[in-house]
């Protein structure tokens, strides 16, 4: 049931005495060198982005704490605390 189309894990040479055995993956990389330099920086870009996410929530998470502590303090110039 569609297993019959998928490729095998491994390709296999016959260059005489002893059949070599490569992986796909290094068979497609040799043949598609742009391929892999696209997954290459894809990965680069991935993890760009991902540190610059978590450099944004972080430097968010300050900014709220901040307004959170300035606000706190300016309620209580306002006699608003303790009120419910």
């Amino acid at each position: 049931m569609g297993s019959g189309n998928s490729k095998p894990a491994e390709r296999v040479f016959d260059g005489g005495e002893t059949p070599v055995r490569f992986s796909n993956n290094l068979v497609e990389s040799l043949q598609f060198p742009a391929r892999t330099q696209e997954k290459s920086l894809e990965v680069q870009v991935q993890s760009r982005v991902e540190s610059e996410l978590q450099r944004l929530q972080s430097q968010e998470s300050r900014i709220l704490a901040d307004l959170e502590s300035k606000l706190s303090e300016s309620d209580k110039g306002w006699g608003y605390e303790g009120v419910k």
